[in-house]
């Protein structure tokens, strides 16, 4: 089963507005004869910013697929696609995983986090906690009613949910 996550627009707002107001620092900062380093670091870290959250959100897409293999067990993976190319960032066993759901419903800690959500400042995502050789990581998602109750049946129960 393959679920896209549908895009927003606000990525696309935070980032013109974080680019335009590096811009606008830097203009400042050929006007201004007192401190203009101040305006110009303002600029730099305005434009770095706004360039990561387009890049991250607005240019790059997530492909969450769950793959039943012929032996009984499945799989959860994140494809990230920027472009034409297509990457697999992510490959989970799900007889690894002890959580999933809302990250309020989980009581116990993890070690890591990664996060492949398609929209930034989305209200209905959901975490995948699995076992790694380190701890418990958690995987945030952006998924629909459907593929959650699919992924939710792959996902053995576990005692640290509320």
């Amino acid at each position: 089963m393959v679920f896209i996550p549908k895009k927003n627009n606000k990525a696309l707002n935070i980032a013109t507005l974080l680019l335009a107001s590096g811009v606008i620092s830097f203009l400042i900062s050929t006007q201004i004869t007192i401190v203009p380093f101040v305006f110009q670091l303002a600029a730099i870290i305005l434009l770095t910013f706004g360039i990561q959250v387009l890049q991250r959100y607005h240019l790059s897409d997530f492909k969450y697929i769950i793959d039943d293999r012929d032996d009984g067990s499945s799989y959860f993976d994140v494809i990230k696609i920027q472009g034409k190319k297509e990457v697999k960032v992510c490959s989970i066993a799900l007889d690894r995983c002890v959580y999933f759901g809302a990250l309020e419903g989980y009581i116990g800690k993890t070690v890591n986090s990664f996060d492949y959500k398609q929209n930034i400042y989305v209200k209905d995502n959901h975490v995948l906690i699995y076992k790694d050789f380190t701890g418990l990581v958690t995987v945030k998602l952006e998924v629909d009613d459907e593929f959650a109750t699919q992924l939710e049946t792959r996902v053995p129960k576990n005692d640290n949910a509320k």
